[in-house]
């Protein structure tokens, strides 16, 4: 090979190389879509909305797109059009017709992308038959619009909660088929917390779950909500993982996975077997979010997944907070403190404050959303014990994510707050301690340090619990020596 022909080589392999990375071994060909109707159940006369988008498969938009809006042929003899814009999204308003008919009326919106050769159409009806006020519905490539799904939106100004339940039907995922009374009382207390919130049934993965993006697309160029956030709990949590992982267009702001399979899946599935690894490319996920973990759960989803989750991904992006359940959360005791959980964490946007504690060889890492006293937070080597001294704002919770190697403590982790012993969750990765504690509001001084040096604890209380004995002592002797001097007296009194 010539020199004049190597350097031409060498210099488009280096070209190369400087490309922007796709986090993703998949193509992004045109098209997916989603379409959110305003009402599915409209009074005759009543005005509709439609709002859609048209894009690749990770949410980035596909302008020029021709959207044909008709009643397929009942009553509009003019068809309603429009043209996706840069990010594309599309918007069309329909009156319906003032008839009288008792039959659903049909409806179809038909999508042409001329440049890539791509079209489309989605079919369906409104009900005219017996109205019931306004129903909205999101369609979207991966599922069909369902009358029981869950959708609220409320406001452009509040964020959107896209909620993704469980549901693993081998060989792929799924997603529930319908949510129940507990799940929508959830949705419902999230959404009165000043969120939007929309959670599609019956969603679909075959190979890779890209639905996340539309809708997140939808929401942020179609409807104007600036903040996207994901939820994924399960089969959802496994999909919104992924989602993360390959985030290309950063539609997600936040987001947060529960009891996931985030390596090595089930051998047969059509699922893409990425969906499932993706605990070793959290170092690609750029939003912050909260993995919440079940110290119950076993198997291909047991806690030690979440932990190789949180070493690999970015530090000061994610943090796990372990509860007391086994994989099913909602309707239990522990609900009401995940869900306190998870609208802390979209309230601050921010996992908490990243924090390395150097003494000696011994590191201490921990994340926090208090506010950190750093003359009083220290580790004595001697005695093996973490102090951390933190101050949470009144009226809201604090917590402590703290990793401590194992080497530095005799012993199992005990965790004293404000000098009382807590029942804080303990887990181990084979090298770490992870302890996770929650407190109220105020000042708090928190001690960790192991098992075997905790006597001198012990030695204390036991020495107050002799110093309460002996006043105790003391005060009956006393009584009963008044009680001594007081029977003669009493004893004259009765003979007379």
């Amino acid at each position: 090979m010539t020199k004049r022909l190597f350097a031409p080589i060498i210099l488009i392999l280096v070209s190369l190389m400087l490309l922007p990375h796709q986090a993703s071994a998949y193509v992004s060909p045109c098209c997916e879509y989603a379409v959110y109707s305003t009402d599915v159940q409209p009074k005759a006369g009543e005005r509709v909305d439609l709002t859609g988008v048209v894009t690749d498969r990770f949410g980035g938009g596909q302008a020029g797109v021709q959207i044909i809006y008709n009643d397929a042929g009942n009553y509009e003899n003019t068809s309603l059009n429009a043209t996706t814009d840069v990010n594309g999204a599309w918007h069309l308003s329909v009156s319906m017709p003032q008839v009288n008919i008792q039959y659903p009326m049909k409806f179809m919106i038909a999508m042409n992308d001329s440049a890539e050769r791509w079209t489309t159409s989605l079919t369906d009806s409104y009900s005219y038959v017996s109205s019931s006020g306004d129903v909205p519905a999101v369609y979207e490539s991966e599922f069909s619009g369902r009358l029981n799904a869950y959708i609220n939106l409320q406001s452009v100004g509040f964020p959107l909660v896209i909620f993704l339940s469980g549901g693993y039907d081998q060989p792929i995922l799924t997603g529930d088929s319908q949510l129940d009374q507990s799940t929508t009382n959830f949705l419902a207390a999230i959404a009165g917390a000043g969120y939007n919130v929309i959670a599609p049934i019956g969603w679909f993965v075959e190979s890779v779950p890209i639905f996340p993006y539309v809708l997140a697309a939808l929401a942020k160029f179609g409807m104007g909500i600036r903040r996207v956030f994901l939820l994924g709990w399960s089969a959802g949590g496994t999909a919104s993982a992924w989602t993360l992982v390959n985030d290309n267009y950063h539609l997600f702001d936040l987001a947060v996975i529960m009891d996931a399979e985030l390596q090595g899946s089930v051998a047969s599935t059509q699922t893409d077997p990425s969906v499932f690894k993706t605990a070793q490319l959290s170092s690609q996920v750029k939003a912050p979010h909260l993995l919440i973990w079940g110290i119950g759960d076993s198997g291909s989803i047991n806690i030690q997944s979440a932990l190789t989750w949180t070493r690999n991904a970015p530090n000061g992006l994610a943090r796990l907070d372990p509860f007391q359940y086994t994989h099913v959360w909602i309707g239990t005791p522990v609900e009401s403190q995940i869900q306190e959980d998870i609208l802390g964490f979209f309230k601050t946007g921010s996992v908490g404050t990243f924090n390395l504690l150097q003494s000696g060889n011994v590191t201490l890492q921990f994340l926090t959303n208090s506010q950190i006293n750093p003359v009083n937070t220290k580790f004595n080597q001697t005695r093996k014990l973490f102090q951390i001294q933190v101050t949470q704002p009144n009226g809201t919770i604090g917590s402590l994510n703290a990793v401590l190697p194992i080497a530095s403590m005799d012993g199992a982790p005990v965790v004293l707050l404000d000098n009382l012993t807590v029942n804080a969750v303990s887990l181990s990765d084979g090298n770490n301690y992870r302890i996770y504690i929650t407190y109220s509001g105020g000042n708090h001084s928190i001690l960790i340090r192991g098992q075997n040096s905790v006597p001198e604890f012990t030695d204390q209380i036991g020495r107050q619990i002799v110093f309460v004995g002996s006043i105790l002592s003391l005060l009956i002797l006393s009584y009963m020596s008044k009680c001594k001097h007081l029977a003669p007296s009493s004893q004259k009194k009765t003979d007379s």
